[in-house]
């Protein structure tokens, strides 16, 4: 299973596709899943991924100049698992 998110912005969905082939030339039982309104994560929420980006544009990561998100109260909203790809993976390992 080669998952990859509409939106990513650090992996090109051209070169993940382009591993995929790879990988599906020596791999019989692997195929492509893209998942809409995805980051680079798609295993946490959108909403979460975006927290993520604030928070590392706020430490510079991101080549972004913005104040720090604050994590005191936050911290579990930036890895909250999407339900629908962890089950999709889920079904994939046990077919």
């Amino acid at each position: 299973m080669c998952i990859h998110g509409d939106k990513d912005i650090v992996v090109n969905l051209k070169n993940s596709y382009e591993l995929y082939k790879k990988v599906a030339n020596k791999k019989k039982n692997i195929h492509p899943v893209l998942y809409e309104n995805k980051g680079h994560h798609p295993f946490i929420t959108y909403e979460s991924e975006q927290l993520q980006n604030k928070l590392s544009n706020g430490l510079g990561l991101l080549g972004e100049n913005e104040p720090a998100y604050d994590l005191k109260n936050n911290y579990f909203e930036t890895y909250i698992l999407d339900e629908q790809v962890i089950n999709d993976v889920l079904k994939f390992l046990n077919d």
